[in-house]
C-alpha cells in the first residue's frame, strides 16, 4: 500500500468520473436527438393542426355574423335596406308576413311577400335580379319561393307586341327559423 499516494488517488477519481460523466453526456446526447427528431415530425403537424383550426374559427365567425338578417332584428327592414342598396334600386317595397307554417318540433317557416309600393313603375330584370340575389346572399336564413314579373300595368301591351325592358315583380321569400 506504499505504492498509493494521494496524487494517483486524485487521478484514479478523476478517470474514473470523467468515465461517468462520459457515459451520462452520450445518453443525454441520445435524449436531445430524440426530442430534436419529434420537434422537426411533430411541430410541424401542431403548427398545420394550429392553422386549420383559425381558419375554422374565422369561418365560424363569419357565419355568426352572417345569420340572422344582418343585425336587423326585422325582416321587412332587412327586405328594405336590400331594396334600397346601389346596385338594386328598386325604391319602396311593401313587405306582408303571412301565416308561418310549422315544420316540426321548434321549427316554423315564415314567408314574407315583397310588392313595390309604386304599381304603376316598372324595373328592369337587371335590378329585380340583384334584389332576389342580394336577399339570399346576405342572409343564411332568407330564401327566395316564389317569384312572378310581368309587364308595368301602366303598359297596354297588345298581345303581338314586346314590353320594353320594364317589369313588375310579386316575390315570396322563406325564413326558417325556431319557433318562439
Amino acid at each position: 500500500m506504499s505504492g498509493i499516494t494521494f496524487p494517483r488517488i486524485v487521478i484514479a477519481a478523476s478517470l474514473l468520473g470523467s468515465a461517468v460523466l462520459a457515459y451520462f453526456n452520450y445518453t443525454l446526447g441520445q435524449q436531445l436527438d430524440e426530442i430534436k427528431g419529434e420537434n422537426r415530425t411533430g411541430a410541424p403537424r401542431v403548427v398545420t393542426e394550429i392553422q386549420q383550426h383559425s381558419l375554422l374559427l374565422s369561418q365560424l365567425h363569419k357565419q355568426l355574423a352572417d345569420e340572422g338578417y344582418k343585425g336587423q332584428g326585422n325582416p321587412g327592414s332587412y327586405v328594405r335596406a336590400i331594396a334600397q342598396n346601389d346596385n338594386v334600386r328598386l325604391g319602396q317595397v311593401d313587405v306582408s308576413p303571412s301565416n308561418p307554417d310549422a315544420l316540426g318540433k321548434g321549427i316554423v317557416d315564415m314567408k314574407y311577400t315583397i310588392k313595390p309600393v309604386n304599381k304603376d313603375r316598372g324595373w328592369s330584370k337587371e335590378n329585380i335580379a340583384n334584389f332576389l340575389y342580394k336577399l339570399e346572399a346576405d342572409s343564411r336564413r332568407v330564401r327566395v319561393t316564389r317569384m312572378k314579373m310581368q309587364p308595368p300595368a301602366k303598359s297596354r301591351l297588345k298581345p303581338h307586341e314586346f314590353p320594353d325592358d320594364e317589369w313588375t315583380y310579386d316575390v315570396e321569400i322563406t325564413s326558417r327559423q325556431r319557433a318562439e
